[in-house]
């Protein structure tokens, strides 16, 4: 019993690291960039401020073009997603989705995610980033290599990956100390 104790933590250290280099491989965005995101999430908030619903057709529009220009600028990859298009649609994936109410949420679909992204992810173009590589690169790293568990001491190991890799990557993210903060 005691073997199987170690090699369960000897290969959870290994995947584990895995995620995180898979993560680190990513790019961080410029300056410029990141104020070319940051414009549309202004926009956002402006709208917001004024009274506009989640499911305005702007704030859907400014969403989608920020998660399109957060794809492009830092590079995130969409191998694991279920749901996207063909090259060169140009579609934003996975899109905002305005019902819901948390930051990002996956869902297994085969060895792919579906995904699904709320107004808390659009706080700020290093969140929208960290949000997306969490459920995407991780959570689809996770379904595409037959790691994704379905009960709860699973689904925390999961989660403890996810985020793991998120402060592996929080500087080339972008993330405030406070964003950090709150991944802790």
């Amino acid at each position: 019993m005691k073997y199987l104790k170690i090699l369960f933590t000897f290969i959870f250290l290994i995947l584990l690291s895995t995620v995180t280099i898979c993560i680190n491989a990513q790019t961080t965005a410029s300056a410029t960039e990141i104020a070319e995101i940051q414009k549309l999430l202004d926009k956002i908030k402006e709208l917001k401020d004024a009274g506009k619903a989640n499911d305005d057709a702007e704030i859907v529009k400014l969403a989608n073009e920020a998660i399109v220009l957060t794809d492009k600028y830092y590079k995130i990859p969409d191998d694991n997603l279920a749901d996207k298009d063909p090259p060169g649609v140009g579609k934003a994936e996975p899109e905002y989705d305005p019902t819901y109410n948390g930051d990002g949420k996956a869902s297994k679909s085969g060895k792919k995610v579906k995904v699904k992204l709320g107004l808390p992810a659009f706080s700020s173009p290093g969140w929208l980033a960290s949000t997306k590589k969490h459920e995407i690169v991780v959570h689809g790293g996770q379904a595409a290599t037959d790691r994704w568990y379905n009960d709860a001491k699973g689904d925390e190991i999961n989660e403890v990956e996810a985020y793991d890799g998120e402060l592996a990557d929080s500087t080339k993210s972008g993330l405030s100390q406070a964003e950090i903060a709150e991944l802790l």
